[in-house]
């Protein structure tokens, strides 16, 4: 996906744009299982 042409800036700013995606997913992922670790602990206690 690299361009040879294209100026450091863009690119640092399209690599940027993908951590920011893939830390965004992660911190869904890590609330949804979060959430799920919490809702079965509720479970197991009543």
């Amino acid at each position: 996906m690299t361009n040879e042409n294209a100026p450091d800036d863009v690119q640092l700013a399209a690599n940027f744009d993908n951590i920011v995606g893939i830390a965004r997913k992660i911190r869904v992922l890590r609330w949804i299982v979060g959430l799920k670790i919490g809702l079965t602990a509720a479970n197991m206690v009543e």
